[in-house]
């Protein structure tokens, strides 16, 4: 299950996957798919950079000990704010897998021993609030 988060789950794989949403949607004439696209990198961008600071300033260690780099989880960021992105575009129908998705990314963490669960949910907080940003004006 681990292994499973741990790729579905990065930042890199769902930045690749929304290249790939935003480059059919321009290839396909569809500009909201484009739009979504831009959306959704800029707001797994700001929680990945966000994440990152965090991570640098609180030094926590992971429960696996491997390293000091555990709050919050940039795998469950990520994922919250790419389905709060596509929840706020496409609706429940979109949203509700997203956030499926979303929650076993973050307890595939916790439960591969990588994370608190305290750092998956403050992961899930930074990344909800970004993706709401970055599709206030949507709604």
């Amino acid at each position: 299950m681990d292994n499973i988060g741990q790729f579905a789950g990065s930042p890199f794989t769902l930045g690749a996957g929304t290249v790939l949403f935003g480059v059919e949607g321009a290839a396909t004439h569809h500009p909201n798919t484009v739009g979504t696209a831009k959306r959704l990198l800029v707001a797994m961008a700001a929680t990945t950079v966000t994440i990152a600071g965090l991570k640098l300033a609180t030094n926590r260690e992971r429960p696996d000990m491997t390293d000091r780099n555990s709050f919050p989880s940039g795998h469950a960021g990520a994922s919250f704010a790419a389905a709060t992105v596509l929840d706020r575009r496409y609706g429940a129908a979109v949203g509700l897998p997203a956030y499926g998705f979303a929650s076993f990314v973050a307890a595939s963490r916790v439960m591969g021993n990588r994370h608190f669960f305290s750092d998956v949910m403050a992961g899930a907080v930074i990344g909800r609030f970004f993706g709401r940003i970055f599709t206030i004006q949507h709604r």
